[in-house]
């Protein structure tokens, strides 16, 4: 697939996207259909083997809260996120694996040829985000109006990326391997195959928005970061599993 920010399609790239370059991925993998939820993360608590989520400073924590046992666990710190995933007998995806599953193969944006220009800017395609296909920020207010976040897989399938993952744009920024670099698709260009960024830095990579954002940080090539040890409303985590 081609991995970054084609400025011919998606006129709000930033130079952290860039250059749009050639990315295989040799292995097969599943990655989470949606993002891990409370009740998920609740079970590698109940076996001991995970440290409760953050929940007491804020009402949007959904750690602790009636009713939102199927939202996505927040408040967690990268190390509780891989923690969660390696129990549940997976990993964190790599960031490459993740913009995969939000922008899809060459073969379903209109074959090898030319694919670089036709790669979506969003999960869904190159339709602006509305809140019938995910929780953002609209004029009703943060999660449209909700002021949280939804239960996973609450939007319509049309905001669900090319291969049927919900919330990948939306909901929670989510945890993924890699550290974080501004010049990483720069290096990553020049590897081409399974492309991970292993220069430690205290921040990790985080991607694809949340209930308090808009268009523009909703775009299947944006990227950010936080420090590892950080724990926030609008950051959770999806796992992926090696296949076979």
């Amino acid at each position: 697939f081609q991995m970054g920010c084609n400025s011919a399609l998606d006129n709000l790239c930033s130079g952290d996207e860039k250059p749009q370059h050639a990315v295989t991925i040799a292995s097969s993998y599943w990655l989470g259909m949606y993002e891990v939820t409370v009740a998920e993360y609740e079970a590698c608590v109940d076996a001991g083997k995970c440290t409760v989520a953050e929940s007491s400073s804020s009402a949007r924590f959904n750690w602790g809260k009636a009713g939102r046992g199927q939202h996505p666990v927040n408040g967690v710190t990268w190390a509780q996120a891989d923690t969660y995933c390696k129990w549940a007998g997976g990993r964190l995806p790599s960031e490459a694996e993740w913009e995969l599953a939000a922008r899809g193969r060459c073969e379903e944006n209109g074959g090898m040829a030319g694919c670089g220009s036709q790669m979506r800017v969003y999960p869904w395609g190159n339709n602006a985000p509305v809140c019938r296909k995910t929780s953002v920020h609209d004029s009703g207010g943060n999660g449209c109006g909700m002021g949280m976040t939804w239960a996973v897989g609450t939007g319509s399938t049309v905001g669900a990326g090319p291969y049927g993952h919900y919330d990948l744009s939306g909901n929670v920024w989510e945890w993924v391997w890699d550290y974080w670099s501004d010049n990483f698709y720069g290096m990553s260009s020049a590897t081409g195959t399974d492309p991970k960024n292993t220069q430690s830095s205290s921040s990790r990579v985080i991607r694809g928005g949340s209930v308090d954002d808009s268009a523009s940080l909703l775009r299947a090539g944006i990227r950010y970061h936080a420090t590892a040890s950080f724990a926030d409303v609008v950051i959770g985590f999806r796992c992926v599993r090696s296949y076979p």
